[in-house]
């Protein structure tokens, strides 16, 4: 049975809120981009899921990488506001270069070939962001 690509846990606006909360961080905008990237990759899971059509595959994989890699940058431009304050710049520099990895592993679905194993690739990506960010 093949493995489930599923958007981290660590990564989920649930998690944000609570890394505003404890760090006092407010008004990024931030939450909003979350779920747009875990909409985007839970669209491409279920595609994958039917293991059937590599361009939809690889068109709902580049809307991943791109959503992931606009909340990366948005993560990054709201670091820049909070370099004083030293926990809360390290906590969202921390979702920036997660959000980046997890954007970078799906980046390969992009380049799925007519004769690639969907499934098989998609096994490789899920357990890449499972090892690196976790489920």
């Amino acid at each position: 049975m093949p493995m489930t690509l599923s958007f981290p846990k660590r990564l989920s606006d649930p998690e944000w809120k609570k890394a505003e909360k404890a760090h006092k961080i407010a008004a990024t905008g931030v939450g909003e981009t979350l779920p747009t990237a875990e909409k985007s990759v839970k669209a491409l899971s279920d595609q994958l899921k039917l293991n059937k059509d590599h361009a939809k595959v690889i068109a709902l994989a580049k809307t991943a990488v791109a959503d992931c890699g606009a909340s990366g940058t948005h993560l990054n431009k709201t670091a820049s506001k909070y370099s004083t304050n030293k926990p809360a710049y390290d906590a969202i520099l921390d979702f920036e270069h997660l959000m980046n990895r997890l954007a970078s592993e799906l980046e390969s679905l992009t380049k799925l070939m007519p004769h690639d194993d969907i499934a098989d690739k998609a096994d490789r990506v899920a357990d890449r962001v499972k090892s690196i960010i976790g489920a």
